[in-house]
């Protein structure tokens, strides 16, 4: 297919990138974006430093792979290097959404988002301001390389989030409703019924709602705010790149120290396919399973090729890139905490007065974690009585996990294509968490 130069190690990475974006301003049709590339990212390693190419055109990858191995030194070796080494040559080819969202026109793609916005604004008293996005995405990967990886292979994405802002006096909340899915059939009437439910509980929040009373609380996580601990404080902790960049950082997460119930453990797999799927990585290896935490012990490092042989430890499928103009980084796919066995009502018993967090507007910190919650309920006597206003709940990442004291069986995951991972320098990658409702025995709440 290509010529691939001797003495050099090559790889290509083709993105047929197809997107459309539709938002609406409350009712009104405000913005179409729609943008079709066959992007490129190419690169060559001659055992001492990478030569980049990023373009557009699958016409133009001989004449970019010459000209950047004129720039390189032919090293007989370079397959011995630890970097290459580390590489897979993966074969796997498969198109699953031949008939998927690149069929539809754009009208018929105005069609299936134009009916929410209005059945919004219909059930809603209290509502100020409404934003609605339909994101549909097609893509066909291919990956190649000297190695012989030939990778081959599809993904569609279809996002629709309604964000909407309630007030009422002098309580104000902004609310977003997320739907993800990989075809127009998941847009069932399931989402009908969410957005019902989920304008009742603002509305009712934004009425009765009440400040909170700082102090140290019992807290109840949503799978929501549990993903976001397990991204925020133990994911980006976990990205072996900053073991490379700080070495100081093992003093803080040194690989089997133990630090809560050997009942806990947090994974990152790209293989989910009901999340964000991703079978390989932008350097062509496969996705697995991988433990960040294990039986409540400080667990494995996520890798790109670099990071893997700088550290010595095996590739698990996280080198990914925002898109073709960019090199492929260490980063997350689809991060969760493991379930549990007890019940949902079990879970508010014995909780004499505390907090149970059900949204979120933002959180981070990879130390300290906090969060700044959406809706939150007081917790008295085992029952959920009353929304309050909260501010902030934060711990110290390690002395949370270690507070778990129950888990409901199910995790639900929550994909992220509205409000992405910011990693610098790229920022805006889509990756998913969640996990179960967890019950943690104190955070501070103010």
């Amino acid at each position: 297919m290509y010529k691939f130069p001797e003495n050099l190690y090559t790889d290509i990475r083709i993105d047929n990138y197809s997107e459309t974006q539709l938002t609406y301003d409350v009712e009104v049709l405000a913005e179409i974006k729609e943008k079709d590339v066959e992007g490129i990212f190419l690169r060559i390693y001659d055992g001492h430093r990478w030569y980049y190419s990023s373009f557009t055109g699958k016409e133009n990858i001989q004449t970019e792979i010459d000209v950047l191995a004129e720039k390189a030194t032919p090293n007989p070796n370079v397959y011995d290097c630890p970097i290459i080494k580390k590489l897979e040559a993966n074969q796997y080819r498969k198109l699953s959404y031949e008939d998927g969202f690149q069929s539809l026109s754009l009208d018929e793609k105005i069609a299936v988002v134009s009916k929410y916005p209005k059945q919004y604004v219909s059930q809603c008293s209290l509502m100020t301001d409404l934003t609605t996005q339909l994101l549909l995405i097609h893509n066909v990967r291919e990956f190649y390389s000297s190695k012989g990886a030939n990778l081959y292979y599809d993904e569609e994405v279809l996002s629709l989030v309604l964000s909407g802002t309630f007030a009422c006096g002098e309580n104000v909340l902004v609310e977003n409703y997320e739907k993800f899915g990989h075809r127009l059939s998941d847009l069932d009437e399931s989402v009908d019924r969410e957005i019902t439910e989920h304008i009742q509980k603002a509305e009712e929040f934004v009425r009765e709602c009440v400040s909170v009373e700082p102090g140290a609380y019992p807290v109840v996580f949503s799978p929501e705010n549990t993903g976001l601990l397990c991204h925020e404080s133990v994911g980006h902790k976990s990205e072996g790149d900053f073991f490379v960049d700080s070495p100081g950082m093992e003093k803080i997460w040194n690989m089997g120290e133990e630090f809560c119930d050997r009942g806990i453990s947090i994974v990152d797999d790209g293989e989910i396919e009901s999340s964000i799927y991703l079978p390989f990585d932008d350097e062509g290896t496969r996705s697995r399973p991988t433990a960040i935490v294990k039986e409540g012990c400080v667990g494995d490092r996520m890798t790109n090729a670099a990071a893997a042989a700088e550290l010595n430890l095996p590739m698990t499928g996280n080198a990914r890139a925002i898109d073709y103009t960019w090199e492929p980084m260490v980063r997350m796919t689809t991060v969760y905490l493991n379930p549990g066995t007890m019940p949902m009502e079990d879970l508010f018993k014995g909780i004499e007065k505390g907090i149970f967090a059900d949204t979120y507007i933002a959180g981070g910190g990879m130390d300290v974690f906090s969060i700044a919650p959406g809706r939150c309920y007081l917790i008295e006597n085992g029952k959920i009585t009353k929304p309050v206003a909260v501010s902030l709940i934060f711990s110290r990442c390690k002395d949370a996990l270690a507070a778990i004291e129950g888990r409901t069986a199910e995790v639900i995951l929550k994909p992220a294509y509205y409000i992405r991972c910011g990693k610098p320098p790229q920022l805006g990658l889509a990756t998913s968490d969640g996990g179960p409702y967890v019950r943690f025995k104190s955070m501070s709440v103010v």
